[in-house]
This record gives structure tokens, C-alpha cells and sequence, in this order.
């Protein structure tokens, strides 16, 4: 139901002023006013007049109808000039409706001028606002993160906007340019952040236009292509609910028409999430809020949201719980289908020894759009693969789990080449020499892992692994293909020449992360090739005095810290390990040609490292096993 707002504990102009009709129609009480005309603004005394509410909205909140401005408040107006100069409230006016606003400075780059033919203002200052001749205010802030506010709406999280008739009319009429979203939350925990997220992408804060018009209708607003489509609401130390009078939550956004409906995510100060979902069509209007019904969230707060902080096809778990991530694919929002059920295709502890059922991951389950599952006590380290499918069995998307107990740390590189993690992307370890530093390889392009061997050197060992036996088959037009790969994750798509994939295509990988990527959110797979990582890093000869039994040593001044990169070697394209010790083979996510990609390969004495693949030296097939070094974006 959406009900007009009201609010007598208002701080702010911003903080939704509204009313039954959208034309501000309150009493000038300063008429006589008359304000001495410098074009300098120098001297430029305003009233920023708000908004008095109908009566009848008095009971949505039980507040009065008041709107005042408070010590500090500050405004940009926009006087004959492109540039605005800076308003702040007068001692005397904290409190009133009626805020007189005295001049404090001009913005960068102000000249008097005439390019505004009357005065235009929006409310919170902000540094860089602009003004078109033709009343549109540029450069302006919608904030992504909102701050809880108790007794109304979150301060300074959407501005107002105002036009005079003319340049000699220094009253401003302030309209409100947003609208809100109020969720009413009971249960047992203590609310740290709520995250809103609107479920066909929608555009909801950040950078954007607003628009004011002459001729006494509302603002509008336009977002900028940058803007983003989530908003965050901070509730400070946390806001504890109840569990039979509902808590409001409201958040602030511009007029928006959820098609699809939204997705709210309920983090508590423990970290652990609830999910709640708007399946239908919902709609925030200017000058509204749109009030949700009664959710109970702590039954489901029990699960950690691994995608709360962003979707991929890796999450890291770190200990013991029950977690849950949205079935989307990779780091998109599209969903995957029409999921009925899930299973967990494989875990491994990375070693010689195959873990027994629910070593690692106790139970997996689907609901509503999430895959819940349990990481029983005690934690153990390794690695898995749980799979969402239809009502066929037919696996429509899968995800690994990776699972280590110390925090995965960054690696600086030299000459601004960037972060690298600390190990191979499925490691369990990056203690130089230590079998938990093998990882998980990869063929090129494809987003589950294979497992590798269960030590660096002298082993062609595959670790063992519980759940589906592994294969391979030869690549042709029905097995090389990326819905095979995604319906069968424990298939490697052999080659001998090239590709895996039989139709070729390069943007299964790439410098901007795919839905593919197998790294984690925030991460993905490095750029290689000239001007690659490695090249950049200044990585491109024998390197001496770091070299290791099995492996290679980084230190300064390629890096910081050191950084240990086990030469594990790699599959070839018949599924046999090959080089182990010798060789250490990496994926970047540039491609050569058709069928082949750069990659990082070195020999294990320091020699032999070609991070740029000369035309005619070690160019990869794609059908290849390489490990992956995650690069942070």
C-alpha cells in the first residue's frame, strides 16, 4: 500500500517532504523580503520554505506535519551562474519551516554571469553541481549508502530541488525528488545493514541529473550509466527487532518501478543473513513511501549469504555454519532457470585420501532462488562443487565452494601491475612447498575446476574425491559446446590441437569478468600477453637466487610480499598430468588467435619464463589443464 508521507522529526528538507497535492502551497511568511541583487552572490539572502503535510498523513507515522531545518543545513543555488554558491542556515532559522539561508562561497570556476535566468537550488550542497540553461542540475549524488535513522527517513539521502518565477524572488519552494521504501521486520536479531537490490537490475543511486521546471510540475530525475542498482542502509551498531512489533526500515530512492519486484538482504551483527523477496511488480513514486508488510527474518538469519557482497562461481567459506547463494549465473543477476533441486557433484580434500559423505558439506538445498548448505563441525579444508538442477536431473549451473580456514591474503606487484591472491585459486595453503598449495586447474574458458594432483612432485596422482567418477571426451559439435560443459562439470573436453570448445569463440574469459570467471567476487582472471600481468610486472627473464625444489619464489622488486607459485604442471589434452615439479603453467584470460591463450609458464630452477608466449614458443591449446592466479579487479 503506498500512503503519502509525514514527519515531525524531519532534519532535513530532503528527508521526503510531501504532501497530497505536489505544488508546495504553504504561506510565505517572510513576503516583504526583499533581497539586495548581486550577481556575485555576495550579499544574497534566501528562504528555503518547506513543505507543510495534509492532515491526513498523520497517520502513517503519528508524527505532526511539520518539516524544519536544522543548524548546519546547506544549499546550492544556482543565480544567474552555471556555478553555485554555497547556502548555509542562519542560527535563528534552526527549527523553522522558514529557514533563511545566508551566502558562504562560490563554487570553482564561478563568474557572474547570466546563463540562468531565474534561481535555481537543490538541496544538500554538494562540490561540482552544474546548471543547464535549461534547469537541469548535473553532477548529483544519490547515495548508495544510507545511514538508519530511528525516527524517519535516512538524513541527506535524497535531495530537493526548487525554481523561482523569476530572479528577484528569493523565496524557494523546495519539492521532493524521491520517494522511500519502508520494510517492517520482526525476529530475534540485532539488524546491522539491509541491502537493496532490485531484481531486473534497476538503477538506484549514484550519479544522476535532476531536472526542475517552470512551469510548477515535479522534478525528475535521470540516472547516469554509472549510477548502480543497490543501496545499503547502515543501522550503525545494530537495531535490535522484536518479535511481535514489527521494526520500520526505511530507505530512501528515487522513483523507481521494480518490473521484476526486489530483493532485500538482512545482515546482522554477526554477520549472518536473511534474504526477503518482492516477487511482483512494485513501485516507489515521488513524495511516497511504499510500505511492505510484516517479515519475520529471524528464521532464516541461521544462513550466511555468501553473493550478499556480490555473485560469482566461487565462495569462499572459512568455517563451520550454514550457509546460502543466489542461483544466478557467475556474477550476473540472471537466473538460471527453473531449479528444483541440488547436489553436491564432488568434494575433495586435496589430498590421497577421499573425504567420506559430509566431511565437508553436510546437506545442500534449493528454495526460492538460493542454495542452502551445511559445513558440519569440525571444519576441514578442500574443496567442492554443489550443482542446481530441473525437475530432469539435467545440472543447469554449478558452483565451487572453496573451503580454507586462514584468510587468503594479497600480493602487491611491481610497476602497478596489480594484486595477485597469495595462491592458486583453490590452494589451501601458500606456505612455499606444501602440497595444500596445488590448487584446482582449469581448462580456458570454463568456470568449474578440475582436480589436480595430491602432491607437487613425482606424483601423477589425481586427488581423491567423493561423488561423480571423472571423464573426458573427445570435443566434436555436440560434446564441445558451453552447455555441455556447464551440464557436465566433471567432463574434461579433450582437443588435440586447440580449443575444447568446437565452435570457437574468445569471450569465454576476458578483462572485464564473465559470467564464466572462476574466481570469487572482486576477483578474476589476470590479463596476459604483451602488456599483460607478468610483462607489466617486469616478470619476462630468468629469474635467480628464488628458485625452489619444486617451484618458483617471487621476491622483491616483482613483489610484496614474496610469493610462492608451485610448478604443479598441467593436463594435457588426453586428461594425463604432465611436468609435475617441473613446470608451472598459469591461465591469463587473453586470448592468441582461435584456439589458443597466454599464459604464465616457468621452470621450476627459475628459467625458462615466458609470461608473453613468443609466436612460435609455448603457445597453449585451451584444452589444457592450468592452474589460476586470481587477479584482483
Amino acid at each position: 500500500m503506498e500512503l503519502n508521507l509525514n514527519n515531525s522529526e524531519m532534519k532535513r528538507i530532503l528527508l521526503y517532504i510531501s504532501a497530497a497535492t505536489m505544488i508546495f502551497s504553504g504561506c510565505r511568511q517572510n513576503e516583504s523580503f526583499e533581497p539586495d541583487i548581486d550577481k556575485n552572490h555576495v550579499g544574497l539572502t534566501f528562504i528555503g520554505q518547506t513543505e507543510e503535510f495534509d492532515g491526513q498523513t498523520r497517520t502513517t507515522l503519528g508524527m505532526n506535519n511539520s518539516v524544519v531545518w536544522t543548524a548546519d543545513d546547506e544549499i546550492a543555488v544556482f543565480a544567474a551562474s552555471t556555478i553555485a554558491g554555497k547556502y548555509r542556515v542562519t542560527a535563528e532559522s534552526n527549527g523553522s519551516t522558514n529557514g533563511k539561508f545566508e551566502y558562504i562561497s562560490s563554487g570553482e570556476g564561478f563568474t557572474a554571469g547570466t546563463e540562468i535566468e531565474t534561481n535555481v537550488a537543490i538541496y544538500p550542497y554538494e562540490e561540482d553541481l552544474i546548471c543547464s540553461s535549461s534547469y537541469v542540475i548535473g553532477n548529483v549524488t544519490l547515495p548508495a549508502l544510507q545511514h538508519y535513522n530511528a525516527e524517519s527517513f535516512p538524513e541527506e539521502a535524497f535531495p530537493m530541488a526548487a525554481i523561482t518565477p523569476d530572479s528577484k524572488d528569493m523565496v524557494l519552494n523546495f519539492k521532493n525528488i524521491g520517494g522511500a521504501l519502508r520494510l517492517w521486520l520482526k525476529g530475534t536479531a540485532a539488524v546491522k545493514t539491509i541491502t537493496l537490490i532490485g531484481n531486473d537490475g534497476e538503477l538506484l543511486a549514484g550519479d544522476c541529473s535532476v531536472a526542475v521546471h517552470m512551469d510548477g510540475s515535479a522534478p525528475s530525475v535521470e540516472m547516469s550509466d554509472n549510477a548502480v542498482a543497490s543501496i545499503i542502509l547502515d543501522c550503525g551498531e545494530g537495531v535490535q527487532l522484536n518479535e511481535t512489533t514489527a521494526t520500520p526500515f526505511t530507505i530512501a530512492l528515487a522513483p523507481t518501478a521494480f518490473t521484476k519486484g526486489f530483493t532485500i538482504i538482512v545482515t546482522d551483527t554477526e554477520g549472518k543473513t536473511a534474504t526477503v523477496q518482492a516477487t511482483s511488480a512494485n513501485t516507489v513514486n515521488r513524495s511516497r513511501v511504499l510500505n511492505m508488510p510484516e517479515v519475520t527474518v529471524a528464521s532464516e538469519a541461521g544462513a550466511t549469504d555468501l553473493s550478499a557482497g556480490g555473485t560469482a562461481n566461487c565462495y569462499i567459506v572459512q568455517k563451520p555454519g550454514v550457509y546460502k547463494f543466489k542461483t544466478v549465473k557467475g556474477n550476473s543477476q540472471e537466473s538460471v532457470g527453473n531449479a528444483t533441486s541440488t547436489e553436491i557433484v564432488w568434494t575433495t580434500f586435496c589430498t590421497f585420501t577421499a573425504p567420506k559423505e559430509g566431511q565437508l558439506i553436510e546437506s545442500a538445498e534449493y528454495s526460492d532462488g538460493y542454495i542452502t548448505f551445511t559445513v558440519p563441525e569440525p571444519f576441514k579444508e578442500g574443496n567442492a562443487v554443489i550443482a542446481a538442477k530441473d525437475a530432469n536431473g539435467t545440472i543447469l549451473w554449478s558452483w565451487h565452494i572453496w573451503m580454507v580456514e586462514d584468510n587468503i591474503n594479497e600480493v602487491v606487484y611491481a610497476n602497478d601491475a596489480g594484486i595477485l591472491m597469495d595462491r592458486n585459486l583453490g590452494a589451501t595453503s601458500a606456505v612455499t612447498e606444501e602440497r595444500g598449495t596445488i590448487g584446482l586447474m582449469y581448462q580456458w574458458g570454463r568456470k568449474d575446476p578440475i582436480i589436480s594432483a595430491y602432491k607437487i612432485l613425482n606424483s601423477k596422482d589425481i586427488s581423491k574425491s567423493y561423488g561423480r567418477a571423472w571423464s573426458y571426451t573427445t570435443s566434436n559439435s555436440s560434446t564441445g559446446t558451453i552447455e555441455y560443459a556447464i551440464q557436465n562439470p566433471t567432463v574434461f573436453i579433450t582437443n588435440a590441437t586447440g580449443d575444447w570448445l568446437y565452435e570457437k569463440d574468445n569471450t569465454r574469459w576476458g578483462s572485464t569478468k564473465t559470467i564464466y570467471d572462476p574466481c570469487p567476487a572482486g576477483w578474476r582472471v589476470p590479463d596476459g600477453g604483451p602488456g599483460g600481468f607478468w610483462e607489466k610486472a617486469g616478470i619476462t627473464v630468468t629469474i635467480s637466487n628464488n628458485a625452489s625444489a619444486d617451484g618458483l619464489i617471487l621476491l622483491s622488486p616483482y613483489c610484496t610480499p614474496d610469493s610462492w607459485w608451485p610448478a604443479v604442471g598441467r593436463y594435457n589434452s588426453s586428461l594425463s598430468l604432465q611436468n609435475q615439479g617441473t613446470y608451472g603453467y598459469y591461465w591469463s584470460a587473453s586470448s592468441k588467435g582461435t584456439s589458443q591463450s597466454y599464459e604464465f609458464t616457468f621452470k621450476e630452477d627459475g628459467s625458462d619464463i615466458k609470461p608473453t608466449l613468443p609466436n612460435g614458443s609455448n603457445v597453449e591449446s585451451r584444452a589444457h589443464g592450468h592452474c589460476v592466479r586470481c587477479f584482483k579487479e
